[in-house]
């Protein structure tokens, strides 16, 4: 029988601090405890804690060719979060979080798990239920260069392609995690987690028995090189079907040219292979090329990512990903066809002042045979105000040839913190 998640939790913080003892529980050079933490009480970490306050309003439209309705969605995310100052290397993060509909709350999909749903079918999605809840609780214990995190928390991993918190969704995805980093070899990071709970942005909760380990290592100016391997086992047996282990390489970087211009490259591998219970075949590899430029304020860039796919092999997939920001933010990829996906594309970006702007090009095609599922254009122009306020327009336009079907999507947004 499966033992309880917090018990398995627990056993891993102490095989970790354990094996990594020198490093957690590292002292200042005299063998004392850190001056900061020595002359801060208890009640002056609560007190000298620091609380804020987020609030981000969207309109979201989707007009999609499948639906003869479109969908409308007016939602407010606020967050209040809560961090006490550090005391013997200890602090308490806390942050709450409400997504409220602010009208048209009958006009879209929300595809909430549970109550949270709305019932709607006859319109498009968008995934943005409501609701209330804790998002963050966690307890962080730091000492020299280590850094342990236990409970409910985002972890975002690299540039969320694998792991993310899904940050462009109202409701963010956590984990009920156990993390461990460690910085005590010169220009290497490690990152540990094991993560025994998803919580997804439906509001759905997965059981998992997964496993992390990412190393970054800095290479000069030049950029930095990553190696990680992600297991993830789901005890539902629908979801069985995603226990793989993942194994992957990736170097990234840019460089200085002249006074004013830079020049950007990227190059990731990563394999999937079928683990746990998965009752399905995968041998499926990743690939991302990505070459770019800029000079002063304008940057340019052309890449292409390939996600494996076939009947023979089956899909490479990215459960637990940020997926809106990668293969286009119409989200017509979350998952990856039957015979895989190769994404083109091309990205024009800039800004001036306080007004950014970004224009993308994508150039859908099957890894697997010669379909040719599509063509996107993205667009986002973000300005902030002299207050700190944001103010964002943003559009995914894609037009279907061999998958899905044409669909366009508007957001116009704000937020400002305190």
């Amino acid at each position: 029988m499966r033992s309880g998640p917090w018990s398995r939790i627990a056993t891993i913080v102490v095989a970790t601090s354990l094996l990594l003892t020198p490093a957690v529980i590292a002292l200042a050079d005299d063998g004392k405890p850190d001056e900061e933490d020595k002359k801060e009480s208890f009640v002056e970490a609560l007190k000298g804690g620091k609380a804020t306050v987020n609030l981000r309003y969207r309109f979201e439209t989707v007009d999609q060719d499948n639906f003869d309705l479109k969908a409308y969605a007016s939602t407010l995310r606020t967050t209040l979060s809560y961090g006490t100052r550090p005391y013997n290397g200890f602090r308490v993060v806390l942050q709450a979080e409400n997504i409220a509909d602010i009208g048209a709350e009958d006009d879209h999909n929300n595809v909430g798990a549970g109550d949270r749903g709305n019932g709607i079918t006859d319109r498009p999605v968008v995934a943005d239920p409501p609701g209330t809840e804790m998002l963050q609780a966690y307890v962080q214990y730091q000492r020299g260069d280590s850094t342990l995190r236990l409970g409910r928390q985002e972890v975002i991993l690299d540039d969320a392609r694998f792991v993310g918190n899904v940050g462009w969704r109202q409701h963010h995805q956590s984990f009920r995690a156990f993390v461990f980093a460690n910085e005590s070899v010169d220009r290497l990071r490690f990152i540990y987690s094991y993560i025994d709970r998803a919580y997804r942005i439906t509001g759905a909760q997965l059981d998992v028995d997964t496993h992390l380990l990412n190393a970054n290592y800095r290479i000069g100016d030049i950029g930095a090189i990553t190696a990680y391997g992600y297991l993830l086992r789901f005890d539902a047996a629908p979801l069985q079907r995603l226990d793989t282990n993942t194994l992957g390489v990736e170097f990234k970087g840019q460089s200085k040219v002249g006074a004013h211009g830079r020049v950007l490259y990227e190059a990731e591998y990563a394999s999937q292979s079928d683990s746990g219970n998965n009752p399905t075949n995968i041998d499926a590899d990743y690939i991302h090329l990505m070459a770019g430029g800029g000079y002063r304020q304008l940057g340019v860039r052309i890449g292409w990512e390939r996600l494996g796919g076939s009947e023979a092999e089956g899909q490479f997939q990215t459960v637990l990903a940020t997926l809106h920001a990668f293969n286009g933010w119409a989200d017509k990829f979350l998952s990856t066809p039957n015979n895989g996906l190769e994404d083109l594309y091309f990205r024009l970006d800039g800004r001036s002042g306080p007004l950014r702007w970004s224009v993308t090009y994508h150039d859908f095609r099957a890894a697997t045979g010669d379909a040719e599922y599509g063509t996107e254009l993205d667009f986002v122009i973000n300005y902030r105000a002299p207050w700190a306020q944001t103010f964002g327009l943003k559009g995914a336009l894609y037009t279907a040839e061999d998958f899905s079907v044409d669909t366009d999507k508007i957001w116009l947004y704000t937020g400002y913190a305190f």
